[in-house]
């Protein structure tokens, strides 16, 4: 059985928990970014270089290339072993790669068996994005007993969401109350700005920290963006840019003068 995950992470702990099969994943970050079909893949493309922009362009190029040759395989062997099995938890990437993996199955013959994370396993607190990478590998193998065969039905509405979703073209999908939802960009910008000190100079590296504690996972190179966008609309004061490019923006000086919810 291919066992199919939504991030390197959870591979890492699938691969371990169940060393006798076979894992992989499909497209991460899908809750970011633009997602029309007419665009896709060089949609993707730019989200892999915004995600990691740190890295080279030869490393960020082949993680294109992986990316798209991944999901090439995972439907491939879904076409030849007539069923998968694909982990997912309620966090808004992981939902959005269930969705998609689950339209781009649509004219294959398989059988798609699906493990949603239980609210009992895992280290973070019930009411945050959770996944399955908080787990541990000995964590897998009991809630194999979990699994179920999705069906026709619940296909065509994956299918469907996924399709709303990819017209939707929003830059950002959260959960609101247990729904995926296209929202604006900028929607978490006062998430972010709550856990700054207020008219106290810090690094910006230590917001982008102390957001990543946020209810709403957030990829660490998406919450820099958004403190740059703020420093743009003056949300945020800019006191002092760092000069040393081996730790890029992180020991930049920022400072916030007003309250999050204002």
């Amino acid at each position: 059985m291919l066992n199919i995950c939504f991030g390197a992470d959870e591979r890492t702990l699938l691969r371990f928990g169940l060393p006798d099969e076979q894992s992989t994943y499909s497209f991460e970050g899908l809750d970011c970014g633009r997602i029309h079909p007419d665009n896709f893949e060089q949609a993707r493309k730019e989200w892999i270089y915004n995600a990691y922009a740190l890295c080279s362009e030869e490393e960020k190029e082949q993680m294109v290339k992986e990316a798209f040759q991944r999901h090439a395989d995972i439907l491939k062997i879904a076409a030849l072993n007539k069923e998968i099995r694909i982990w997912y938890a309620s966090n808004p990437e992981s939902m959005c790669g269930l969705f998609h993996l689950v339209h781009s199955l649509k004219d294959i013959d398989c059988k798609i068996y699906v493990v949603e994370m239980p609210s009992h396993i895992g280290c973070l607190p019930k009411h945050h994005d959770r996944s399955w990478s908080e787990t541990e590998p000995d964590d897998i193998q009991p809630c194999l007993k979990y699994q179920r065969l999705i069906s026709a039905l619940e296909r065509e509405t994956y299918e469907f969401i996924w399709n709303l979703l990819a017209n939707e073209n929003a830059e950002l999908r959260v959960n609101i109350n247990g729904r995926i939802t296209s929202v604006p960009v900028d929607y978490l910008d006062n998430e972010i700005l709550s856990y700054a000190p207020i008219n106290v100079e810090f690094r910006f590296g230590d917001l982008v920290g102390l957001a990543m504690q946020s209810p709403h996972y957030m990829f660490p190179t998406f919450i820099a963006k958004r403190i740059e966008a703020m420093i743009l609309n003056k949300k945020i004061t800019l006191v002092k840019r760092s000069d040393d490019p081996e730790y890029n923006d992180s020991r930049t000086i920022i400072r916030v003068t007003q309250p999050s919810n204002q």
